[in-house]
């Protein structure tokens, strides 16, 4: 039986540790405490340092247990187990991680994860050629061994924060200045850096003032840009080498082989195509002068050349699932296409169509041929006596699947009556089905089985909790709480009874929304068998609020954001609400993104590690949630109605900048419910970014017409930042400029052009405090001049009169073709050719052609 009690787990320790007391004169009494031990240990691995504390002394608790009973019982299989279980706790481990690239004479950032470690020992030690040609040839240890050999430029060690809890904590340590170069860094938990009983690791950097952002432009053009790390400014005659990893059989072995060089121009671009054989892990080598950096690996490979075209066969069918002895009647339209614009219909052409069962065996085929419209048709009989599933036809160039089954009309439906109102945690459900034949009789005394699933949401989700919120998601499965078998009485109904059991691990401060699904599966006495599903949702509050936001607004608009409230299983329920807006105080300093996840312990202060690292995050004061409040901007206060909006008083003499919306009010049991939500305010015609933020882009977000304008925002909050600005087209880059951003925000104008059909894509690149941005925008531009030009209901009455047999022996039949060309040309206003060559008349024919042939 599946235990779903709430205090399970408490009942449970409770349980144990009376068992271990009870028997605690008897040595086989071990084995209780290691099953304590274990109970507690897999408790600490529930902890983490960026939600709370919870759970953090958990496995001190499971290794004094396991002490213990090994002193008690160091002879018996329980302390056997508990000897197992207190190496894993003891066991160290540590990780140290870095920028990849790094400004030279400018102290930088890494990331020290450890576990029972208490201190670490530092070694850089300068690249060179030789430790690249003892890599190959040196197992790990040998290699360690090797690299403290080396002579080290900077040798140190560092005092870790020893919680004595075991666990795993991570700390952001100060890394000296370094001149320009590579360099390896060795980190150990031992003086001498020995490999055995201590754990040693090692990790390569590069200090460069050089620096690129890489983009492929289509037609297997590659472009670098060089740039300068700090500043982003573009680097001319900055000299780059490609390599490429190839194996090399005679040496039995993978290395770098230069496959492209050249020098950077005024706009410090290199550009450079590949070849067809040119497809795996590449690397970039950038050299200015004295300078020096390489990137790290990546994979790339050949896309081809200009599309080739290739035959294509599309076929149609009368319907999607058939029975033995029905017939299967099928046209084919094949076409010689590239895959986007050109095609071409292939007439005269001989094809055979072959028929296959779900084992892929031959049943029968045809050989028929395309008439003057690229089309063909003809028939299959499925035969009786072979299995369902999967069968096909297809010809040398195309396949359509389809289903076979020995099905039959259904007997009965089953349903859930409503589940109406609101209910509470713990609660006691009922949930009434019902299960009737087609002609309306109740369908008595048959078996229902069914099962409760509880999950959970947060509707409610607060940002300050979103470490919570993530770790949850990341190990949380659903859980049946419930199941049983039952029967329908004579009215044809069935109840499932259960209580609305929360979930006790989850603080009810997060206010989750447990969501109970209800599956019952009605068996008659045939054996035919149908289901259905309705649900439940209970939380500590009984009231959802939300405001429909978006997350930036624009100042000059007079938009509305409607407000809803309703009951927690979807039903509006009035409330009285109130609505505040705060200004938030936005920090002066600009940040760069955070390259791990945010340190648990810290060895600087907040003013020391500002001095060093300027644009770096020490706490988490880049998020704007934990941002002040600075002054109210607007209240408001009514009670909701099913159709209720607020708007923003004022809003155009607002500042821009970050803002909090604070909705509160209550649940029908006095509970208080608080939504918080938040938008950037954004105005178009300041020449400030709203935030100070390295890197801003907005765009109305709409669909745009050839003649109109979509008008672009770009800027930075630095300062003498080099921006550069794409159109793309079709894969193609068909608009490139260089602009320079000032603390400030520029508007551009893009007039929509007819040949922009189909969208085009602006990108904005730029590199700021060593690091890149790209900030990505689709400008909407449908296809609207290819609207079809009759409805669905012209054709079904003026051009295909008839029933649907009609219809059906009229496209099938000899003139079938002719007749869906005259459709397919008075749907698209054009020529039988202009449609048969045009991309989207093609596809008006799918469409068009399987819906009215095959309703």
């Amino acid at each position: 039986r599946i235990n779903v009690h709430p205090g399970k787990d408490s009942l449970y320790i409770s349980a144990i540790t009376n068992l271990e007391e009870s028997f605690s004169g008897i040595p086989y009494s071990s084995l209780i405490s290691f099953n304590k031990a274990k109970y507690y240990y897999e408790e600490g691995v529930k902890y983490n340092s960026s939600v709370s504390d919870a759970h953090k002394w958990e496995i001190k608790k499971a290794l004094e247990i396991c002490n213990t009973a090994i002193e008690k019982y160091p002879d018996t299989f329980g302390a056997q187990e508990c000897r197992w279980l207190q190496n894993s706790i003891l066991q160290k481990s540590l990780k140290f991680q870095t920028e990849y690239g790094n400004i030279p004479r400018q102290p930088f950032r890494s990331l020290i994860s450890y576990k029972n470690v208490n201190k670490v020992f530092i070694r850089v030690i300068p690249w060179n050629e030789s430790l690249d040609k003892k890599e190959k040839n040196l197992s790990a240890q040998e290699l360690i061994n090797y690299y403290t050999k080396q002579k080290a430029v900077k040798e140190w060690s560092l005092d870790l924060p020893d919680d004595k809890d075991y666990q795993q904590h991570s700390v952001e340590i100060k890394m000296p200045e370094l001149s320009a170069g590579k360099y390896l860094i060795l980190t150990a938990t031992d003086k001498k850096f020995t490999y055995k009983k201590n754990t040693v690791g090692y990790s390569k950097i590069w200090v460069s003032n050089l620096s690129y952002f890489r983009r492929d432009i289509g037609n297997n053009t590659v472009q670098i840009y060089a740039v300068h790390r700090n500043s982003g400014h573009q680097l001319a005659n900055v000299d780059v080498e490609i390599l490429l990893q190839k194996y090399f059989p005679d040496d039995r072995e993978y290395r770098f082989k230069r496959i492209a060089d050249g020098t950077t121009d005024d706009e410090g671009l290199f550009e450079y195509k590949k070849d067809t054989d040119t497809y795996g892990n590449y690397k970039i080598v950038l050299k200015k002068g004295s300078d020096r950096f390489e990137s790290q690996n990546y994979y790339s490979y050949y896309y081809g050349n200009d599309p080739v075209k290739r035959m294509a066969t599309h076929f149609f069918l009368d319907r999607a699932i058939y029975r033995p002895g029905q017939v299967v009647y099928f046209k084919g339209l094949m076409l010689e296409t590239d895959g986007k614009k050109d095609h071409e219909i292939i007439t005269d052409h001989k094809t055979t169509v072959t028929f296959y069962d779900a084992n892929s065996q031959k049943i029968s085929d045809v050989t028929l041929t395309t008439n003057e419209y690229g089309t063909f048709n003809g028939q299959f009989t499925i035969p009786f006596g072979k299995i369902g599933g999967q069968y096909y036809i297809m010809n040398e160039v195309g396949s359509q699947y389809f289903r076979v089954e020995e099905y039959k009309r259904p007997k009965f439906e089953v349903k859930f009556e409503p589940v109406k109102g609101s209910y509470s945690l713990n609660d006691e459900v009922t949930a009434t089905g019902f299960a009737k034949t087609y002609s309306g009789a109740n369908l008595n005394d048959v078996e229902v089985k069914y099962r409760v699933v509880r999950n959970v949401s947060f509707p409610y989700f607060y940002y300050w909790w979103r470490g919570y919120y993530n770790w949850y998601w990341g190990n949380y499965t659903e859980m049946e709480i419930t199941n049983g078998v039952t029967r329908t009485d004579k009215e044809g109904k069935f109840k499932v009874e259960f209580d609305l059991i929360p979930d006790l691990s989850i603080p009810g401060e997060t206010n989750p929304v447990f969501n109970y699904t209800v599956f019952a599966d009605v068996v008659d006495v045939t054996g035919e068998t149908h289901s259905a599903q309705t649900y439940v949702r209970a939380g500590y509050v009984a009231l959802v609020a939300s405001i429909n936001l978006p997350e930036i607004v624009n100042n000059k608009s007079s938009d509305k954001y409607s407000v809803s409230t309703t009951n927690l299983n979807g039903q509006f329920e009035p409330a009285k609400v109130s609505v505040d807006v705060y200004m938030l105080k936005t920090p002066s300093r600009i940040f760069r993104n955070r390259l791990w996840q945010k340190p648990d312990e810290f060895l600087l202060t907040e003013e020391d590690f500002y001095e060093s690292f300027v644009h770096d995050v020490y706490n988490e004061e880049d998020q704007f949630f934990n941002w002040e409040k600075d002054k109210k901007v607007f209240q408001t206060s009514f009670t909701t109605s099913d159709s209720s909006f607020i708007a923003f008083e004022d809003q155009d003499d607002w500042e821009s900048g970050k803002y909090v919306v604070n909705l509160k009010t209550k649940d029908k049991n006095g509970t208080p419910v608080e939504l918080i939500k938040y938008f950037t305010l954004f105005d178009p015609e300041s020449d400030k970014t709203p935030l100070r933020e390295p890197s801003w882009i907005y765009l109305i977000e709409k669909s745009y017409a050839p003649g109109e304008t979509a008008i672009l925002y770009i800027g930075s909050a630095e300062e003498d930042v080099k921006a550069l600005y794409e159109l793309e087209y079709d894969g193609k880059i068909i608009k490139k400029e260089w602009i320079t951003l000032d603390d400030e925000q520029v508007e551009i104008e893009i007039p929509i052009k007819e040949d922009y059909r189909g969208n085009v894509v602006v990108r904005v690149t730029l590199t700021v405090n060593n690091e890149n941005h790209t900030l990505t925008k689709v400008i909407t531009v449908p296809w609207t001049n290819k609207h079809l030009n009759i409805t669905f209901e012209t054709f079904r009455n003026k051009i295909l009169p008839g029933t649907e047999e009609e219809w059906k022996l009229k496209i099938t039949g000899p003139n079938g073709d002719a007749i869906a060309a005259e459709l397919l040309a008075s749907m698209y206003d054009a020529s039988l050719d202009a449609f048969a060559a045009n991309y989207w008349g093609f596809n008006i024919y799918q469409y068009y052609y399987g819906r009215l042939n095959w309703t």
